[in-house]
């Protein structure tokens, strides 16, 4: 399960363990006060820690923490400094996740009024910096965001990650089974009104289509370490039309590698994946894993 520091209370916790939790991520973001004020978080550094020690104590054996990295203010020597603090305590899972603002909320209006904000380059150092300090104290990057020692990694996301099957229950959310997609919908009493009458909750179900369910692998396969196999994108590809060598840039680049039958993107290809995705899934260009062009 997942939670923000300020809903950590004993007893509730305590009874969730009982009851069979095992795994609780909790949402950090930053120690540092004034980034916290920033966020619009309603807690300090000290509380912070409080009630992660209170966590740990109640005996949950595997538990993640979030750090947001390049929000205004923060630098790598920051960051570090606070995943060194976390990691007094035995956390078996991190997540990296780079700051998003978003509208209506108090960081848009104060960046809108002049606040000053990281580039990328800065955001790209501060996440290498993270990511070295946390490979250096143990923990594998085995996903685009995700860190974790040796077999702590989130089996929930890996399910997504991977491809697989899932059944959503709750209100907003998503199912995928058989080749079908489903959405539950936001409202609780739809969801409700809906069980009530014995129906499947879901707002809106379909059926992939070849050519999505082959973006989607590819999409959420190059986001893991272990990459995708050659064939996929052959599979993918053989819908579209190009040349393969405009995607040698990316083996060329170093934002690509290969092993075997596998493709899988680098440090640094991990830190322009949306633009390294795109550029794979552009109809403009053709993968071919023998390199001759068409």
């Amino acid at each position: 399960m997942e939670t923000n520091p300020e809903n950590i209370e004993k007893n509730k916790f305590e009874e969730f363990k009982n009851i069979g939790v095992n795994r609780v991520s909790i949402g950090v973001q930053t120690l540092d006060d004034e980034i916290l004020s920033l966020l619009s978080r309603k807690i300090q550094r000290e509380e912070i820690l409080k009630k992660i020690e209170t966590i740990f104590k109640i005996g949950f054996n595997c538990l993640s923490f979030d750090i947001i990295i390049g929000a205004p203010l923060s630098d790598s020597e920051k960051t570090v400094r606070d995943i060194q603090t976390l990691l007094y305590f035995p956390f078996c899972h991190a997540s990296l996740y780079i700051l998003e603002i978003h509208k209506k909320t108090k960081l848009y209006e104060m960046v809108k009024n002049g606040l000053a904000i990281l580039n990328e380059e800065e955001v790209a150092d501060i996440f290498k910096t993270a990511g070295e300090f946390l490979k250096k104290n143990g923990f594998e990057h085995y996903e685009l965001s995700n860190f974790c020692r040796k077999g702590c990694e989130c089996r929930h996301n890996l399910k997504y990650w991977r491809g697989d099957e899932y059944v959503g229950l709750g209100p907003s959310s998503h199912s995928f089974f058989r080749g079908f997609r489903a959405r539950n919908p936001n409202s609780i009493l739809l969801w409700k009104d809906a069980l009530l009458r014995g129906d499947f909750p879901a707002e809106e179900i379909f059926k992939e289509e070849n050519k999505e369910k082959l973006e989607n692998k590819i999409i959420f396969g190059l986001r893991l370490k272990e990459g995708v196999e050659i064939s996929l994108l052959d599979e993918y590809c053989s819908e579209g039309e190009g040349d393969f060598s405009k995607i040698e840039k990316l083996f060329e680049g170093g934002f690509l590698k290969k092993e075997g039958s596998r493709i899988f993107m680098s440090e640094e290809g991990f830190l322009v994946s949306n633009e390294v995705i795109a550029f794979i899934l552009s109809d403009k260009y053709r993968w071919k894993s023998n390199g001759e062009e068409e």
